[in-house]
């Protein structure tokens, strides 16, 4: 990482201060990149999947099972298992922090919607990223920032390049 003075710093011009702050956000994208790599390479990514229907749980696992990026699906059927997971409840206590969350917008009991912002409130997962698995039209969600939506059904290459981006 680059370090300067105050001195030097308040010396900069406006054209060098922008080439330094290229610099530093180049840095910040090769360290992240080497993290995720190092990720790829030394371990699995851990994906907790919040889906009621078997059918789209099934076509999630197929297709990420082909993945060249090795993965380990955790597949619950209610939020509140979700939860229970994420936290370690039984029968979950051995759970892993998910490196991903696919949830579904509708599940019987606490929504997706719910569940999403139960987990935006807690500090210790408000981090862990979440994709939306949903019927509904995306632009109607009221999501969070950040949060990506997959629209139902789910076809192999929308799962595909999810799987991709990670």
């Amino acid at each position: 990482m680059l370090s300067m003075t105050m001195a030097e710093m308040c010396a900069l011009s406006l054209d060098d201060l922008r080439a330094l702050d290229r610099k530093v956000k180049e840095e910040r994208q090769t360290a992240v990149r080497k993290v995720l790599e190092s990720v790829r390479r030394d371990s699995n990514l851990d994906i907790l999947i919040v889906e009621d229907n078997p059918a789209d749980a099934r076509l999630v696992k197929e297709v990420f099972e082909g993945n060249r990026v090795p993965v380990n699906l955790h597949i619950v059927t209610t939020a509140e298992a979700g939860l229970d997971f994420l936290h370690g409840n039984p029968p979950y206590q051995q759970a892993p922090i998910p490196d991903i969350i696919l949830v579904d917008w509708v599940l019987p009991g606490m929504s997706g919607a719910g569940f999403i912002q139960t987990l935006r409130r807690d500090e210790y997962f408000r981090h862990v990223p979440i994709c939306v698995l949903t019927g509904h039209d995306p632009e109607t969600l009221p999501v969070t920032p950040g949060t990506r939506i997959l629209k139902k059904p789910l076809g192999a290459e929308q799962v595909f390049n999810l799987s991709e981006t990670l």
